[in-house]
C-alpha cells in the first residue's frame, strides 16, 4: 500500500509541476490526458484498498494484484508527464521532491507538524529510488 502511495504521490507532484508550468493550455495534448488517465486508473485503486479497510488481509491475492495495477498505471502515468515536460525542453530530473512537510504541517484540529523520525518507512525504497527526501 505504501508503494503504491508513493508513487501516486510522484505524479501528484509531476501534475503540479505540469499545471505550475502550462497553466491551462496543456489539457488537450494527447501525452497529458492519457497521463491523467492513467493517474485515475491507479488512484481508483488505491482508494479502493484503503476504503476495503482490511489492506487485503482476507483476500492477499486479489489485494497485491489491485496494489500492481494500481503501481502500474501511475508508473505509466509518470512516463507521460515526464516525456510531456520534455518535449516542452523541461528536466524534471530522476528524483521527485514530494516535499512532505508542506502538506503535512499545520494539519488537523491540533495543528500536527510533521516529524520525519515518525515518518512510515517504505520497505521497497520507493522513495529512495523515485523522490528526494
Amino acid at each position: 500500500m505504501l508503494k503504491a502511495g508513493y508513487h501516486e504521490a510522484v505524479v501528484a507532484k509531476l501534475f503540479e509541476r505540469v499545471h505550475n508550468q502550462f497553466k491551462d493550455t496543456i489539457s488537450y495534448d494527447p501525452l497529458y490526458v492519457q497521463a491523467k488517465d492513467f493517474y485515475l486508473e491507479a488512484l481508483y485503486r488505491l482508494i479502493y484498498m484503503g476504503a476495503e479497510n482490511s489492506i487485503g488481509f482476507h483476500n492477499p491475492d486479489a489485494a497485491g494484484r489491485i496494489l500492481g495495477d494500481s503501481v502500474g498505471f501511475s508508473t505509466k502515468a509518470e512516463g507521460l508527464l515526464r516525456q510531456l515536460l520534455a518535449k516542452k525542453g523541461i528536466d524534471v530530473g530522476q528524483s521527485i521532491n514530494l516535499e512532505l512537510a508542506k502538506y503535512l504541517n499545520n494539519r488537523g484540529e491540533h495543528k500536527l507538524m510533521f516529524k520525519r523520525e515518525q515518518e512510515f518507512k517504505d520497505p521497497f525504497d520507493t522513495v529512495e529510488k523515485n523522490c528526494a527526501p
